[in-house]
């Protein structure tokens, strides 16, 4: 069940809205859980007993952090084991088939059967939620929850269970533990950016996916460079406004309920350097990393001797902070894109982004501060190359797509590509203009007038209903990552 389908918009939500209103405040967890579960459940109707194992492991790590901080002589050990316990589940899942790959690739002889088993949606994101609890308790940034169903609401809340954004317990904890009252005004918030988030989804980024659909109908070999870079400008948008729309209806979701979600996006295109860029494209994502794998590795004791050796073998102090952080950076940087998905497309388009980090920070960041155009145009160039590595997990495809993108010749354009510009203008001058922020900024001027605000979202909405009740809807693209 997607939020943005007929059966969660008239049927879910006002049911689960209407039991949550009228319930009694201490047993609200109870029924935001009992909805979340539920939902989860819908979403695995064909493998249910992935609703045990969900329910199992808020059980086991509810157990884990009790320990972590009761047990101070195996802190560090049981730390350990709820790692490996909810790393482990992940990997089964999602990278046991492409580690086989891999080794049947480097040894033909090895013989070992992969296990072909259906990714359980959203379990990158909640294991991630899990680990940070996890490590909040480790590192004493919270204390653990000693109410089983306060901590089960706060890990797998229906508004964020299935694509974040990546919560943390610190975050959430005073909405989860006391009593919330929600007023009108936080009801008809919520709806608001619930609709706006609906609209992104529905009528952006679902008219955009025809432009990869046309392209795709064609063999890499055969599509001229300008299709190349359409279709890359059409996927980049056509995610963007996918995951922002989600992200905003999880937003609205939280406020109708009383619970504050993070914003996971801040205007990314209008970004200079990929550094800005990523501190603005899946925010929860960025920061999870940054906070809980490359401040834990520069801050170990471990890399604190591997830069003594360093400075004493080169006898600078700059290069061996240079060295520990490309090697955090090269750490982060490959788990990020292996977090996206088990494909080596994915690691490279992680690594690529690497490159450009470490080349800012020697740098290119001090020219593009002077230059903020040509920041503008190189971050533009960048982003684009990397949706042709992030939607291609066909390496040769992709390695044809990118050598066709940088080739200038005299059928640059051609008639295939003119077509499907044509047939797609609407769509694509539609995700151009929004990805600029001018009508959110536009929108954000005039919303205080009441009439002009319920008509452009009452618009909006009945527009997004209409387009999928028409068919114009597809699934949301981080639900497989």
């Amino acid at each position: 069940m997607v939020f943005s389908s007929i059966n969660f918009i008239f049927v879910f939500l006002p049911l689960f809205l209407i039991s949550y209103y009228l319930i009694d405040n201490k047993y609200k967890n109870i029924c935001i859980l009992l909805y979340s579960i539920g939902f989860y459940a819908y979403g695995c109707i064909d493998n249910p007993h992935y609703v045990l194992i969900l329910l199992v492991s808020l059980y086991v790590n509810y157990i884990f952090g009790l320990l972590i901080e009761r047990n101070t002589s195996f802190r560090g050990f049981t730390l350990f084991v709820a790692v490996l316990f909810n790393v482990a589940i992940l990997f089964v899942f999602k990278y046991f088939d492409f580690v086989i790959d891999i080794i049947k690739y480097l040894n033909n002889s090895f013989e070992f059967r992969k296990l072909n088993l259906i990714l359980p949606i959203g379990i990158s994101f909640y294991t991630f939620q899990i680990l940070s609890y996890i490590f909040d308790v480790y590192y004493k940034k919270t204390v653990a929850e000693k109410n089983f169903i306060n901590l089960s609401t706060y890990i797998i809340m229906f508004p964020q269970l299935i694509a974040g954004p990546i919560l943390r317990y610190t975050d959430v904890k005073n909405d989860i533990d006391k009593d919330r009252i929600v007023g009108y005004k936080d009801l008809f918030a919520g709806i608001r950016v619930f609709i706006i988030g609906l609209a992104s989804k529905v009528i952006i980024a679902n008219q955009l996916a025809g432009i990869q659909i046309d392209a795709n109908v064609f063999e890499p070999s055969a599509i001229s460079p300008a299709t190349a870079w359409l279709a890359s400008i059409a996927y980049g948008l056509q995610l963007y406004f996918d995951f922002y729309g989600y992200s905003l209806m999880a937003i609205g979701l939280g406020k109708m309920i009383g619970v504050s979600i993070m914003k996971n996006f801040d205007e990314p295109f209008r970004a200079v350097t990929a550094g800005e860029f990523w501190r603005r494209w899946h925010i929860s994502l960025g920061s999870w990393f940054k906070d809980y794998m490359l401040y834990p590795i520069l801050m170990s004791k471990k890399m604190s001797k591997f830069k003594e050796i360093i400075k004493k073998i080169f006898n600078n102090k700059n290069f061996a902070n240079f060295i520990s952080n490309l090697i955090a950076m090269t750490l982060v940087w490959f788990t990020t894109g292996l977090w996206h998905g088990a494909s080596v497309n994915y690691v490279l388009w992680g690594l690529y982004f690497l490159v450009f980090m470490i080349i800012e920070q020697m740098f290119l960041a001090k020219f593009i501060k002077k230059h903020n155009i040509f920041g503008h145009f190189y971050l533009i160039i960048i982003v684009i190359m990397s949706f042709t590595i992030f939607s291609n997990e066909n390496l040769s495809a992709l390695c044809i797509k990118l050598k066709k993108m940088w080739t200038f010749t005299s059928d640059f354009m051609d008639i295939n590509c003119y077509n499907i510009f044509k047939t797609n203008l609407k769509a694509i001058l539609l995700g151009v203009l929004f990805a600029t922020g001018l009508p959110q900024y536009i929108y954000n001027k005039v919303k205080h007038i009441q009439v002009l605000d319920i008509f452009i979202i009452a618009s909006i909405f009945a527009l997004s209903i209409f387009l999928i009740y028409m068919g114009y809807n597809d699934p949301f693209m981080y639900f497989r990552f």
